[in-house]
C-alpha cells in the first residue's frame, strides 16, 4: 500500500467522523459491524468474536486518547487531532486485538512518541488498502448518506451474517450530489486511479505477473478417495477402460457440476450416439458423495429423471495416496471442455489447465457476464500464455434457461428457454474440432441450442450483461423477485434504472467504437450477419437498452435472480463479472467515463446491504 493512499484514506475517514453530530457518532456495535464487512467469510463465529472484543478495543482507544491528551499539547495535537491519528483510528478495527494492545504498549513505553513513529508502526502492519475502502464505503452508504438516521447495526444470527436493517429514509443520490457520499466517492476514485495506473483489468494483469510454469495435475476418481469404490471404478462409466482414438476426441469434459453443469451434462447424455462425458468437480468430498449415488437428477414440470453413465474426476496438483494414478486427459490434451463454473472461477480454472490445452482443444464458456477473451483482451491473453504454441479455440454460450438447485447433483429445470453458441477466438485448428462441440450443444435435447455467428454472439452477450447489471444487483439489494423492479413505470426505482442504463450505454458505445471491435465487425461483413457499427450504436443507446430490459424483465418476472440466491446463501456473488466488467472497461477505454453508480452497487452488494424501495431517492437526471 502506498503511503499517500494510506494518508488519503485516513483523511477521508477522519473528515467523515468529524462531520457527524454526537448522536450519530458510531458506537461499539456500529464499528464491529463495519469491521465485520471486511471479513470475506462472515461466519457467525467471526462476527461473535468481533462483538466480544469490541468493548475492549474501545477501552484501549480511550486509554490511548487519555495518555496522549495527558502529554504536552504539541504532541496531543500532532497525534490525536492530526491525520496520523485518523489513520490510527481507521485501522483500529482492521487489526487484531493483540496488535492493538501492542500499539498501546508501544506508546506507553516510548519516551517521546511522535506522529510519524505511530504512522510508520501502523503502516508496517500491512493492512490491505482495499479493506479500508470497503469499510469506508459501507460506512458512508449506510450512515452518512442520511445523517438524520444514526447507525444502528445488528447481527442476524439466523442467517449467520451481518445484516443492516432497512432504513425508511435512506437516500440514494447519484452523481456526487451529497457531501458525505462525495467523501465515499473519493475513496472510490482512488481505486479508479489505481486501475488507471495499469491499463489492464486485474485478472489480465495477474496473468502477466504470473511467471510460474503451468502445474501438473492429477485426475482423481472415486477410487482414489475410498478403497470401497476402487473395484467399481476400474472401468469407465462412459467408454472403455482403454479408450479408442475416437472416444478420446468425442469425450466432453464438464468443468463445474452446479445447476448449469447438471443441465448441460444430462442434456448431452440424451444424444444419440451418446458422447463420453466426464464431470469435473472442485473438491475431493464431492467424489465421496458421488460414490454413494453415482447419478445426476433433473426435474421438469414435477417429473424427476435420474441419469447415470457419467465419469467423474477431481483435478488437483495433489498426488493420490492409493488407487490408479493418472493425469488430466491421460497427460495429453483435453479435446472438448465445457466450463459451467461461476464466472469468477472460469478463467482462473482454464488458466490453470493450460498445460492440457493445445490447438486441437475446444473450450466453451457457459457463464453469466462477458467472456473475458473477447477483444480487446483475448489476443493479449493468448499471446502471453500461448507464446510458443498455438492456442485452443474459445467458444461462448449465452443461455436464458432457469435452473434451480434441489440438492447436490440435483437440479430443477424451472424455466425452459434457449442457448446460443458461437466462437470468441478460433485457434488454428478451430474448424472441425470446434464444430463438434458446438454441434453437440446445438443438438442436445432440452437445451434448444443454436449456433450463431461471432458478431451475433458478442452482441447477445453484451445485451445479457446489461440485463444482469440491472436486475441482479437491484433484486439483491431490494430482496425481491425480478418482476418487482418493473411494476411501476415511474418513480425513484425506475429513475435509478434509467441512470444505471445511461452509464452502461456510455461505456458500451465506447466499446463499439474501439478499434479492437473491428475484428468482430470484419467477421460480420464476411458473413450473412447484418450487424454494423452504426446499428450497434443505436442498439446500445439508453432508450433501446431500456426497451430490451423491460421485455426481458417481463419474461423473467417470476424468477429469483442468481445474485439474490447467492446473497441469501452467503455465497460470493458475480457482481464483479457484471457491473465490475463495466467499471473495468470504462477505466480501460476512457478514464472520464462515469460509472459511479455501478461502483456503488458493487460496494453495497458486496457488503450485504439491503434497502427498501421507498429509501431510494434519485435527485439528478441523466
Amino acid at each position: 500500500m502506498e503511503k499517500e493512499n494510506f494518508m488519503q484514506i485516513a483523511s477521508n475517514f477522519y473528515d467523515a467522523v468529524q462531520d457527524q453530530d454526537n448522536a450519530s457518532k458510531p458506537n461499539s456495535k456500529d464499528l464491529s459491524f463495519v469491521a465485520s464487512c471486511m471479513i470475506p467469510t462472515r461466519t457467525r463465529a467471526e462476527v461473535d468474536l468481533l462483538y466480544s472484543d469490541c468493548e475492549r478495543r474501545l477501552e484501549i482507544i480511550k486509554s490511548i486518547h487519555d495518555y496522549v491528551s495527558g502529554t504536552d499539547s504539541g504532541l496531543a495535537t500532532e497525534i490525536w487531532n492530526s491525520v496520523q491519528i485518523a489513520a490510527f483510528w481507521a485501522f483500529l478495527f482492521t487489526i487484531s486485538l493483540q496488535q492493538l494492545v501492542d500499539i498501546e504498549i508501544f506508546l506507553r513505553n516510548s519516551s517521546s512518541p511522535d506522529g510519524s513513529q505511530l504512522l510508520t508502526r501502523l503502516y508496517r502492519l500491512q493492512v490491505d488498502v482495499n479493506q479500508i475502502e470497503r469499510m469506508l464505503n459501507t460506512f458512508f452508504a449506510m450512515s452518512s448518506m442520511n445523517k438524520q438516521v444514526p447507525l444502528n447495526m445488528h447481527v442476524n444470527r439466523d442467517r449467520n451474517v451481518v445484516k443492516q436493517p432497512t432504513y425508511s429514509t435512506m437516500a440514494w443520490r447519484p452523481h456526487r450530489v451529497l457531501k458525505p457520499l462525495a467523501i465515499a466517492r473519493r475513496s472510490m476514485s482512488m481505486a479508479s486511479a489505481r486501475r488507471m495506473a495499469s491499463p489492464n483489468p486485474q485478472w489480465l494483469q495477474s496473468v502477466f505477473d504470473d511467471c510460474a510454469a503451468a502445474p501438473k495435475l492429477f485426475a482423481w476418481t472415486p477410487a482414489n478417495v475410498s478403497s470401497r469404490t476402487q473395484a467399481q471404478s476400474q472401468t469407465r462409466a462412459s467408454g472403455s477402460l482403454v479408450p479408442t482414438a475416437s472416444e478420446k476426441t468425442r469425450r466432453i469434459f464438464v468443468l463445474g457440476v452446479g445447476n448449469l453443469g447438471v443441465l448441460f451434462a444430462t442434456s448431452l447424455a440424451k444424444l444419440a450416439p451418446r458422447p463420453p462425458i466426464t464431470l469435473v468437480v472442485h473438491r475431493k468430498e464431492l467424489l465421496e458423495q458421488w460414490a454413494s449415488d453415482p447419478s445426476l437428477k433433473i426435474s421438469r414440470n414435477g417429473v424427476s429423471e435420474r441419469m447415470t453413465g457419467f465419469d467423474i474426476e477431481w483435478w488437483t496438483d495433489q498426488k493420490p495416496d492409493h488407487g490408479v494414478v493418472k493425469h488430466v486427459a491421460d497427460g495429453g490434451a483435453i479435446p472438448n471442455l465445457l466450463v459451467t463454473t461461476k464466472a469468477s472461477a472460469a478463467l482462473p480454472e482454464i488458466d490453470r489447465l493450460r498445460r492440457y490445452l493445445d490447438e486441437n482443444s475446444v473450450v466453451a464458456f457457459a457463464q453469466n457476464g462477458m467472456c473475458k477473451l473477447w477483444p480487446p483482451h483475448g489476443h493479449a491473453y493468448n499471446s502471453h500464455r500461448y507464446a510458443s504454441r498455438p492456442p485452443p479455440s474459445w467458444l461462448a454460450c449465452v443461455t436464458t434457461h432457469g435452473v434451480t438447485s434441489r440438492g447436490r447433483y440435483t437440479s430443477e429445470h424451472a424455466s425452459v428457454a434457449d442457448l446460443k453458441i458461437g466462437s470468441v477466438l478460433s485457434g488454428p485448428q478451430g474448424g472441425a474440432s470446434s464444430t463438434y462441440l458446438a454441434e453437440q450443444l446445438a443438438r442436445a435435447p432440452f437445451l434448444h441450442g443454436q449456433q450463431v455467428l461471432r458478431a451475433d454472439l458478442w452482441t447477445l452477450q453484451l445485451e445479457k450483461l446489461v440485463v444482469n447489471c440491472i436486475i441482479n444487483p437491484l433484486t439483491a439489494l431490494l430482496r425481491c423477485k425480478n418482476g418487482y423492479l418493473f411494476e411501476k413505470t415511474e418513480g425513484p426505482l425506475m429513475r435509478l434504472i434509467d441512470v444505471l442504463l445511461a452509464e452502461a450505454s456510455a461505456v458500451l458505445q465506447h466499446v463499439i467504437q474501439h478499434p479492437s471491435t473491428d475484428t468482430i465487425l470484419d467477421d460480420a461483413r464476411n458473413t450473412t450477419s447484418v450487424i454494423d457499427r452504426q446499428m450497434l450504436l443505436e442498439r446500445f443507446s439508453q432508450t433501446r437498452l431500456k426497451q430490451m430490459l423491460l421485455v426481458v424483465g417481463h419474461k423473467v418476472r417470476d424468477n429469483t435472480s442468481s445474485m439474490l440466491q447467492d446473497v441469501r446463501a452467503g455465497r460470493q456473488t458475480e457482481i464483479q463479472d457484471f457491473n465490475g466488467w463495466l467499471v473495468d472497461m470504462a477505466a480501460f477505454l476512457d478514464p472520464g467515463l462515469d460509472t459511479s453508480n455501478h461502483e456503488l452497487l458493487i460496494e453495497l452488494v458486496e457488503n450485504g446491504v439491503d434497502v427498501d424501495e421507498t429509501s431510494i431517492e434519485v435527485t439528478s437526471q441523466f
